[in-house]
């Protein structure tokens, strides 16, 4: 018996859902140790699951405030921590328009994840 879980993303109510395979596993016969899911099995299945939830938010979130006017100057890998493992996404950077002082660049998701950690990793660390 084969097995497929998919994560259905709607952004808003009338946008078309998007699909991504998320975790796909087999199992052949019926046994006291091939029922239902591994420790192993689990951890990967949280692990990317974290990871593709987390890419679509971005996605979303940068294609609904994508800066009008900047010049994309490239992108640099960030990692996230969270409670089910680190998460690397992209992290696009931008051209600012010149001035006298400040900085060059600008990332959007710099200023969204300044700390690289979620709070409920945070809190379980602190605790």
């Amino acid at each position: 018996m084969n097995f497929k879980l998919q994560l259905v993303a709607c952004a808003s109510e009338g946008d078309e859902p998007t699909l991504k395979d998320v975790f796909t596993w087999s199992r052949e016969d019926l046994s006291l140790a091939s029922v239902g899911l591994t420790l192993a099995e689990s951890k990967a299945l949280l692990q990317r699951l974290q990871q593709k939830m987390i890419a679509q938010q971005i996605a979303t979130r940068l294609q609904l405030q994508h800066p009008v006017g900047l010049r994309k100057k490239g992108s640099y890998s960030l990692q996230l921590k969270t409670l089910f493992g680190n998460v690397t996404v992209d992290s696009p950077r931008y051209y600012l328009p010149p001035t006298e002082a400040g900085p060059k660049t600008f990332s959007p998701l710099l200023h969204l994840f300044p700390q690289h950690v979620t709070p409920e990793r945070l809190y379980l660390e602190t605790k």
